[in-house]
């Protein structure tokens, strides 16, 4: 089994060239939900520092893979095999060859803690708007938020829209706005990384 090194794995080209994915809450003070889950199953995007996260039941292999099945691998279309995935297994004692999702766990504790004050047993529920909030936070080594380099855009909150006449594009000229600005952004982006890198 490949064991990564300590260190620093280089900067990502793109999109899923480089995640981390870890299990969190088992033993970290999480209390089990009302549904049953027991922990979290965490994915960040070495790229772009998106989190993904999805409560789950229990940490048995059949459970992560049908979880990372459902929501990673067929949500954008990625075949481990037809792209050459190379997975590293880190130690489960030592945090520092997987720092960048450990530094979400932190941040997933943080705000979990405060939003599921009043109802512990229901964080779960609230998991969706504290993974929301964190990847909407600026980021100086990003130049942005994840949202934005993940969906080129910044999200949209239901107030922004009312009283907004709707834009119609031309669906060519869309395409072409799109590709510059990820062009633009996977640039800016590998940039940012570069000089964090030398840090």
């Amino acid at each position: 089994m490949p064991r990564a090194e300590l260190g620093i794995y280089g900067v990502p080209a793109g999109f899923g060239d480089l995640i981390s994915i870890d299990i969190w809450g088992s033993g970290d003070g999480l209390p089990v939900s009302a549904k049953g889950d027991r922990c979290v199953l965490t994915i960040v995007d070495h790229f772009n520092s998106f989190l993904y996260a999805y409560p789950v039941p229990d940490e048995k292999a059949g459970t992560i893979a049908k979880t990372l099945a459902t929501h990673l691998f067929l949500k954008h279309e990625e075949v481990t095999s037809y792209l050459k995935i190379r997975r590293w297994y880190t130690s489960g004692y030592m945090s520092m060859p997987n720092g960048k999702v450990e530094r979400k766990h932190r941040e997933l504790a943080y705000m979990l803690g405060i939003y599921s004050m009043q109802k512990p047993n229901h964080w779960d529920d609230n998991l969706p708007f504290v993974v929301f909030a964190i990847n909407t936070v600026y980021s100086a080594t990003l130049g942005d938020t994840p949202f934005f380099i993940q969906h080129l855009r910044h999200p949209k909150i239901c107030t922004e829209s009312i009283g907004n006449e709707r834009k119609y594009y031309n669906l060519d000229q869309y395409k072409q706005e799109r590709v510059m600005r990820m062009k633009k952004a996977m640039e800016q982006v590998a940039k940012n990384l570069e000089k964090a890198m030398v840090k």
